[in-house]
Formats: structure tokens, C-alpha cells, sequence
């Protein structure tokens, strides 16, 4: 069993294919991490999170043994308080290696 997910699909209107990987080690420098979609109207933030559950019932996913502890919310906007957090994450610097 993987505790990674990689998703692949096409956006409708796209010409590249897209390549999704959520890393849940739990050893990692951010243990049980959340991921975060962040993007302008439009661009395919929607059909990504439909893929990537479309995936998640596939019989493919059976494999992942993370899927069960996937939770998806949806926020119009951020806060002003989540913004600063989520300048403060990224100026941080942290990053994969």
C-alpha cells in the first residue's frame, strides 16, 4: 500500500495533461500534510478535484490506503487570516526533497 496519490487527466480546453502527486509520509517535514487549491475562476480548479475523486472511487484506488482520510471543503474566499498564514507557509521555504 502507497501513501502516495498520483493523479493524471486532461482539462477540458487544455491542451497538456496534468499531473497531481499528494505525498502523505507521515516522516516527512510536514507529517499528514493538507493540500490547497488555489487558482482564479476558470482555470480548472473543479474538473482537477473531480478527477482526483473520480479517482478516489475508481478500483484503481484500492491500492492507495490514504483515500479514507482525504477530505475536501470548499471556502468562496480566503480570510484575511488564512492568507497571512498561507504567506507565512510559503515564504518559509518550505519545500520537498
Amino acid at each position: 500500500m502507497s501513501n502516495d496519490i498520483e493523479v493524471s487527466f486532461q482539462l477540458d480546453g487544455r491542451k497538456n495533461q496534468h499531473r497531481l502527486e499528494f505525498r502523505f509520509e507521515h516522516k516527512h517535514e510536514l507529517p499528514k500534510r493538507i493540500a490547497v487549491v488555489i487558482g482564479k475562476n476558470g482555470v480548472g480548479k473543479s474538473q482537477a478535484l473531480g478527477n482526483i475523486a473520480r479517482a478516489a472511487l475508481s478500483g484503481d484506488a484500492s491500492r492507495y490506503q490514504t483515500w479514507d482520510k482525504l477530505y475536501a471543503d470548499y471556502k468562496d474566499q480566503l480570510s484575511p487570516e488564512m492568507l497571512g498564514s498561507l504567506r507565512i507557509a510559503l515564504e518559509s521555504g518550505v519545500r520537498d526533497e
